[in-house]
C-alpha cells in the first residue's frame, strides 16, 4: 500500500540531503493557529494541522516513515503531502543550503572597519569598587570573571587609549565610556578626559557615558554631567530598599538603596527636561517570585521625579560559566527548557513572562509593556519583525550577533590591555594602548576560529537566521571554548520559538499595533 508513497519519499530524501530535517525550520503556535518558520528564506507559513503533524514527524525523527504514525486517514495524509510539497516548489521553502561558513563584516571588512569606523572606547578607570553586591560579576562565586583589584588607569593609558580611538574613527557618533569597578571613585580622572577630549577632538561629535551606582553622586557632579552637550549615566538600582539592599551591599555589609536613590535623584534634577533621553536605569532581578516583580515596577512607578519614558534595561543574575558537552537541537537538556517554558509559572524567562501579560491583554500601545522589561521585550519582539527575510534561499549565514570586535566596542584595562567587551570573562586580548589593536590577533581568534568552531553547531540549527548570541561565553583566556556556549544555545532556541509564538499572537489579533517596531531604534 505504501508503494503509492514513494514519490513523496523521493522528495523527502532530496530535502536532507544536505543534512536532518530539523535544520529546515520549525513548528510554533498561538492560541489560535500553527505555523512553521522556514530557516532558509525566513518567511512562516499558518499550517493545517495535518500538514503540521507531518512536519513535526520529520523534525522530530528525520525519517520519512514516521508520518505513519501520525493518526489520520490515508487520503488526508496524500492531502497534506500534496500541499507541503506544492508550498515547497511555490514558495522555495525547505530548501536551505547547507551551512559551509559564517560570513559578516568582520570577514570582508575587518581592517577598514578598524582603522575608519571604531565607535565606542570603553575605559576600566578602576578596579576598586566602593560596593560589594553579592551577584556581581566580579565577586569570586561568579566563574570565569575577575574579581576587584587595586590598579586604576593612568592618564596616560588613558589619553592613548582616546587618541588611537578618536583621531581616525569616521563615524557621525563616537562614544567615550567610564566604567570600573566604580568609575565615579575616579571622578577627577573622568572630568580629565572629557576636557582632553572637548579641547583636542571638539570636531567629534563624542557622547560621554557611565556605568555607576550612583552611591557617590553628588550634586555638584551631576551638575557637571548635565552641563555636557551629551552625556548617558546608567544608573544601577534594583527596586525598593528591602529588595535592593538585600543585594547591593557596600564594602561594610550594609545596604546602599537611600544613597543610590539620592544620586538618581540629583542625576534626574540637574538634567531636567533631558533626563528621559540621558538616563538609563539598570536593575538585575535576583528573585523571580510574581510579588517581587510587581513590587519592583510599583516602586519606579512611584517616583514622581523620575520620568515616565526614562529607558529602563533589566537582566538576570550572572552565573558561573558551566562547561557541557554538545548534545544537539533538541536534546534532554533543551526539552526540559521547553517544558518549562510552557509553565504558567514564572519559570522560564520570568521578566518577560510577568511583564508582556498587560501588553497580550492590549497591545494598543507599547506603554502598555511594563517598564522593567519595556526594552528587553521589544527587542525580542524586533528579532522577528525584522528578520532576515528573502524570497530564495541564498545560502549565506551570518555570525549569529557578533560585532566586529575592536569595532563597535572596545574595552580598555587599568593596564591598557585591549578586549572585545566589558562583558566578558577571559578571553584573548586583541592589542593595547602601546601597540595598538592586533588586527591579526583579531582575525586569528575572533573571526576565523570563532567561524571555524561555530559552523560545526550552526550548521544543525533551525534558529541560525535569529541568533544574535555574540561572542560571550566562547572563549578563555587564550582560546576559543564552546563547551560554555552550548546551554546558552539551548536556551536562544527555546526563547526564538516563544517569542515567534509571541509576535504571531499579537500579528493575529491586532497587527497596527506592531508597526511602531517599523521605525523603533535601540539604545
Amino acid at each position: 500500500m505504501r508503494e503509492k508513497f514513494d514519490d513523496y519519499k523521493i522528495r523527502f530524501e532530496h530535502l536532507i540531503k544536505k543534512g536532518n530535517f530539523s535544520r529546515l525550520g520549525r513548528n510554533f503556535e498561538t492560541n489560535s493557529h500553527k505555523y512553521f518558520y522556514d530557516t532558509g528564506t525566513g518567511k512562516v507559513f499558518q499550517t493545517e494541522d495535518n500538514v503540521s503533524a507531518v512536519l513535526s514527524a520529520w523534525i522530530t525523527t528525520n525519517e520519512f516513515e514516521s508520518i505513519f504514525e501520525i493518526p489520520i486517514e490515508e487520503n488526508l495524509l496524500i492531502e497534506a503531502l500534496d500541499e507541503l510539497f506544492r508550498t515547497v516548489e511555490e514558495q522555495h521553502i525547505l530548501q536551505a543550503p547547507s551551512v559551509q561558513e559564517l560570513y559578516g563584516p568582520q570577514v570582508y571588512d575587518l581592517d577598514h572597519a578598524l582603522a575608519k569606523h571604531r565607535t565606542q572606547l570603553m575605559l576600566e578607570l578602576t578596579e576598586k569598587c566602593n560596593m560589594r553586591c553579592r551577584y556581581c560579576i566580579y565577586h569570586s562565586g561568579n566563574g570565569g570573571y575577575r574579581e576587584f583589584g587595586k590598579s586604576d588607569m593612568s592618564f596616560q593609558i588613558a589619553k592613548l587609549a582616546l587618541d588611537q580611538f578618536l583621531k581616525d574613527s569616521q563615524e557621525e557618533e563616537l562614544y567615550v565610556s567610564f566604567y570600573g569597578g566604580e568609575p565615579l571613585l575616579r571622578f577627577p580622572m573622568i572630568q580629565q578626559c572629557i576636557e582632553y577630549c572637548l579641547k583636542n577632538y571638539s570636531d567629534k561629535n563624542i557622547r560621554f557615558t557611565m556605568t555607576t551606582n550612583a552611591t557617590l553622586m553628588t550634586r555638584e557632579i551631576a551638575k557637571y554631567l548635565a552641563a555636557l552637550p551629551k552625556a548617558i549615566i546608567t544608573v544601577s538600582l534594583d527596586g525598593p530598599q528591602e529588595i535592593h539592599d538585600k543585594y547591593r551591599l557596600f564594602s561594610n555589609h550594609t545596604g546602599s538603596f537611600t544613597k543610590t536613590v539620592q544620586g538618581l535623584r540629583y542625576l534626574a534634577e540637574e538634567f531636567g527636561n533631558r533626563a528621559e533621553e540621558s538616563l538609563i536605569i539598570n536593575t538585575v532581578i535576583a528573585e523571580y517570585e510574581e510579588a517581587n516583580l510587581i513590587k519592583i515596577q510599583d516602586f519606579f512607578d512611584s517616583l514622581d521625579w523620575l520620568p515616565k519614558n526614562i529607558l529602563h534595561t533589566s537582566s538576570y543574575v550572572d552565573t558561573p560559566d558551566d562547561e557541557v558537552e554538545y548534545e544537539g537541537v533538541d536534546s534532554t537538556r533543551e526539552k526540559k527548557l521547553r517544558q518549562n517554558m510552557n509553565n504558567p509559572e514564572l519559570i522560564y524567562n520570568p521578566l518577560v513572562t510577568w511583564g508582556v501579560k498587560k501588553f497580550m491583554k492590549d497591545s494598543s500601545n507599547k506603554t502598555n509593556i511594563e517598564g522593567i522589561v519595556q526594552e528587553g521585550f521589544i527587542k525580542e519582539l524586533m528579532s522577528v519583525h525584522r528578520r532576515f527575510l528573502v524570497d530564495k534561499p541564498n545560502g549565506i549565514y551570518g555570525m549569529n550577533g557578533c560585532c566586529v570586535p575592536g569595532a563597535r566596542k572596545i574595552y580598555v584595562t587599568v593596564d591598557g590591555d585591549y578586549l572585545v567587551c566589558e562583558k566578558m570573562g577571559p578571553s584573548p586580548k586583541i592589542g593595547n594602548v602601546f601597540d595598538g589593536i592586533d588586527v591579526q590577533k583579531i582575525r586569528e581568534f575572533y573571526v576565523e576560529r570563532f567561524r571555524k568552531e561555530a559552523a560545526k553547531y550552526c550548521k544543525n540549527c533551525w534558529a541560525i537566521n535569529l541568533c544574535n548570541i555574540c561572542y560571550t561565553e566562547c572563549f578563555d583566556e587564550n582560546d576559543i571554548n564552546f563547551k560554555k556556549r552550548h546551554k546558552r544555545c539551548e536556551a536562544h532556541r527555546v526563547s526564538k520559538e516563544r517569542i515567534l509564538a509571541t509576535y504571531h499572537e499579537i500579528l493575529e489579533t491586532s497587527p497596527k499595533n506592531l508597526e511602531f517596531l517599523d521605525d523603533y531604534e535601540l539604545a
